[in-house]
Order: structure tokens, then C-alpha cells, then sequence
């Protein structure tokens, strides 16, 4: 299967016990790069500046990504963790990449695609019915909405005006705990992803600290991560949801949400993306689960 991702790249510095890590980061690259380890042609369509390009692309083309990078500024976040709670992130937003425009849907390849840009506006609303009529399965990741910097850059997750329009265009949507938390106001995932279904997702993958939670409007299917160390924790609902939808291409929502709950517990071991500097690239599991092409 062929499966593009639409979001902005991003130099990340992860702080973890007062000793900071620089990496090349964002949604997307965690989309890309598990998809492409689990067996799928994945697609990036991105955007960061031509310096940065070569380097911020690198990981995804050497993996075998389709990659297709717009110009404009690079997007770089700051994010701190406080504690050892793996869900309590302060994120400061250094600076910020040009919106995508409709330009950038030319290069969407295959049937199912979803939207995961690092903060609300990079992805204009605009242009979700445009995608939507371009793809049979669309996905798309809730921190691209919510996502918004004060006045010092801090990213503070606010309500998405007009949530209600947008909604019923996905057919998954993922979000963690505390993004659901603010979109329907409650901290109870069974009851959080009810809220999104009935506002006309199709399917909610809503991950938190321990685990992840489907909803298809039906019934409710849960599945573990396990320990795992800070380290490893950014790009946890990346890797869950690019799991989550290659597996549903092939199976039911039961049997995808155990399947991505095991790649992304294997992720979790290790910081980067699933696959990525020197980590483990089971692809067995995807011809275990017949998901592979």
C-alpha cells in the first residue's frame, strides 16, 4: 500500500532531566519512517528550508521515503520534560515553517493520507475538503489544531474553533489524552473517544502514558506500550497512528490496535523514530500480520 503524510519537519531540542538533545524531528518523520519499516510505500510531503533540507530529509530518503519538501523557513520546537511523566511536555515553539498551500496536494500518492503538521495553521482548514476528495481514507493528528504559541512561544493546546465542520472529514483522528481532554472535556479515554465519534469521526486513536484506545463508534479496543524510558517518548502517537492506519488497511480495528500498540512499544525503547539510528527494524511483524505489500 502507498500512504502519504502531510506535515511540517522539525529541529527538536528534547530536555530530559536538564541534559538537552538535538535531533531532527516532527510528526511526519515518525509517520514516514515507521510506515516504511512496517512494509508500506510512505510518502512525505513537508516543508523546511533548502539549507535544512538535505539533512532533515536524509533519515526518511535513506529508508526508502518518497520525500517532497516545499521551501520556506524550518520549524524548531523546544521541549522540556519536567519530571519522569512521560505526558507532562512544556513545548516552546523556536520558529515556524511557511503554511502549506494546495500546491503541496499535488504530490499526495496512493489512497490514504493524514495530517500531522507540529501546530495550528500550518495546515490550513481550507484544505482538508481538498484532500478529502483526493484520498479514500483520511487521517489526521489533533496537535495540527490545537497546538497554538502565546506570546513567548510557549505551544498551549486551545479549543479548535469549528471542530464540529471539520471532524466528520476524518476517518481516523488521533489525539492524545490531554488534546482529547480539551476537545471534549474529559481525562477519561473511553469516554473522550466516544465524545469524537459522535462528533462524526469515524475512528478515534487515542494514546496516553500507558497504552492506546480505538473507538469506531461501536465498541472500544485497548491495547498496552509497556515501560519504557523518557527517552523514547516523543513520537509515541506518530508511531501508533502510522502503524494504526497501514494495519487497518488489512484488518479490523481490533486486531490494528494491538498491532500498532506493539510497534510503537518497540519505538518506545529507543529515542528517534521507529527504525532509525541504529533501532531495531522488525519488519517481521508486518509479515507476521500480513500487513506488508
Amino acid at each position: 500500500m502507498t500512504i502519504t503524510f502531510l506535515g511540517d519537519l522539525c529541529r527538536d531540542v528534547n530536555i530530559i532531566h536538564g541534559e538537552a538533545h538535538a535531533m531532527i524531528g516532527g510528526g511526519v518523520l515518525h509517520n514516514g519512517m515507521t510506515a516504511r519499516g512496517i512494509g508500506a510505500h510512505a510518502v512525505v510531503v513537508t516543508r523546511c528550508s533548502p539549507e535544512d533540507e538535505p539533512e532533515m530529509t536524509r533519515m526518511l530518503r535513506e529508508a526508502g521515503v518518497e520525500v517532497h519538501a516545499g521551501n520556506g523557513p524550518t520549524t524548531s520546537i523546544e521541549n522540556l520534560y519536567p519530571d519522569h511523566h512521560p505526558d507532562h511536555r512544556v513545548s516552546r515553539l523556536l520558529s515556524r515553517c511557511a503554511p502549506f498551500t494546495e500546491s503541496d496536494l499535488a504530490h499526495v500518492r496512493g489512497e490514504v493520507a493524514h495530517v500531522n503538521p507540529l501546530w495550528a495553521g500550518a495546515f490550513p482548514e481550507a484544505l482538508l475538503p481538498v484532500l478529502r476528495a483526493r484520498v479514500r481514507v483520511l487521517g489526521a493528528d489533533a496537535q495540527g489544531f490545537l497546538r497554538q504559541a502565546d506570546e513567548s512561544g510557549r505551544l498551549v493546546l486551545r479549543p479548535w474553533a469549528g471542530q464540529e465542520r471539520w471532524l466528520p472529514l476524518f476517518d481516523v483522528f488521533k489525539a492524545d489524552l490531554t488534546e482529547a481532554a480539551v476537545m471534549t472535556g474529559t481525562e477519561d479515554p473511553r469516554e473522550a473517544a466516544r465524545s469524537l465519534t459522535a462528533m462524526g469521526v469515524r475512528e478515534v486513536l487515542l494514546t496516553h502514558r500507558d497504552g492506546v484506545c480505538v473507538s469506531d463508534g461501536q465498541s472500544f479496543h485497548e491495547a498496552a506500550f509497556g515501560p519504557y524510558p523518557l527517552s523514547g517518548r516523543t513520537g509515541r502517537g506518530d508511531t501508533c497512528s502510522a502503524a494504526y492506519l497501514v494495519a487497518r488497511q488489512r484488518l479490523a480495528p481490533g486486531p490494528a490496535t494491538h498491532y500498532a500498540a506493539r510497534v510503537t512499544a518497540l519505538k518506545l525503547q529507543h529515542p528517534g523514530p521507529f527504525g532509525g539510528q541504529g533501532a531495531p527494524y522488525p519488519s517481521q511483524l508486518a509479515e507476521i500480520l500480513n500487513v506488508s505489500q
